[in-house]
């Protein structure tokens, strides 16, 4: 889930205002409800405000979610206040715009290392471009942040997990018959799909670079062993873990009973977490500053986040009504 801001106008990037349904308990409902920002773990609160959601029930509101599962569901609040879902390529494509507009160079390359401030400059070593020169760095390497060596920083504490996401196929047809759906979130806990233990989400339909159009569905993760640079690669070129993706293929088509699907595929990432469920944002020496660690919601936050960071980056100062002391990094 999304929040529009400044750059779909700007780059001209379509977003869709559909809301957004939170199908729970009343507990974490108004706990989630009651929050501007929140982490998923503890749920502590950093700035109370008044959001406009209602109850609702799914079925009446938006026809083609017409199941059982939303009925038995203890609360059921749909959020109208500007939620809603934008694509992820094109969100990139615009802020690289953004970027561009304001004199930045973009250059497409692999980091491998960032080394110690030496004469007022580090050196950042690139795969194919050899050594970049920067009186100032800051780091957005996400799951992969402890992959790179980064002699300023050394190791940022984080747990990395493997997801896998469901992608139901449909006909153009059966999306637009979809396309008034919200953006979902599932939470109520089922004997029968463990995978329910943390949530799930689900997208509506949209098109994707293959041409066709899917519904996506992936479960908010759980901890596992850190995997080796070596396993990641595996497992972004692996299907995933295949019983999850039949478990939220069949979450899917119980919600959405008249769905016509067309097939069910897979895709594979990974998130990052840490203690607190809040992002790092901070400076880490004078001229190094990092924004990692989106605890899996990395993209619905990532504007606000980066405009933080970089404010932070080039000024050193926090531009921001959140406390800073709660966005401190923690390093290994």
């Amino acid at each position: 889930m999304y929040q529009g801001s400044n750059i779909t106008p700007t780059a001209h990037v379509p977003y869709h205002h559909k809301g957004s349904t939170r199908l729970n308990s009343p507990l974490l409902t108004n706990r989630v409800y009651g929050l501007m920002m929140l982490s998923p773990y503890s749920y502590m609160c950093i700035r109370p405000i008044q959001l406009e959601t209602r109850l609702i029930r799914p079925g009446n509101v938006f026809p083609v979610i017409n199941s059982p599962m939303t009925d038995d569901c203890d609360c059921r609040i749909f959020d109208d206040n500007g939620a809603g879902y934008v694509s992820a390529r094109r969100l990139v494509k615009a802020q690289q715009k953004m970027a561009r507009l304001q004199g930045c160079e973009i250059i497409e390359d692999i980091v491998r290392e960032v080394k110690d401030l030496h004469e007022g400059v580090h050196q950042v070593i690139t795969e194919k471009n050899g050594i970049i020169r920067a009186k100032r760095v800051l780091i957005c390497a996400g799951a992969f942040t402890n992959y790179i060596r980064l002699q300023p920083v050394g190791r940022v504490k984080m747990v990395i997990n493997k997801e896998t996401v469901a992608m139901l196929r449909l006909s153009e047809k059966e999306a637009e018959i979809l396309r008034t759906m919200p953006a979902m979130t599932y939470l109520k806990r089922r004997d029968d799909l463990p995978i329910l233990l943390n949530g799930v989400y689900i997208l509506p339909p949209m098109q994707y670079p293959d041409g066709h159009y899917y519904l996506k569905a992936g479960r908010n993760g759980i901890n596992s062993t850190e995997p080796s640079l070596e396993e990641v690669n595996e497992w972004y070129n692996s299907r995933g873990d295949l019983e999850i993706v039949e478990q939220l293929s069949y979450l899917l088509k119980q919600l959405l009973p008249n769905a016509n699907f067309e097939g069910v595929s897979s895709k594979t990432c990974l998130t990052s977490h840490n203690e607190t469920g809040l992002p790092y944002i901070d400076h880490v020496t004078p001229t190094v500053t990092v924004a990692v660690v989106g605890n899996g919601v990395g993209a619905a936050i990532c504007d606000e986040v980066g405009r933080i960071a970089a404010e932070l980056s080039t000024s050193g100062e926090w531009d921001s009504e959140l406390p800073r002391n709660l966005f401190e990094a923690v390093l290994e």
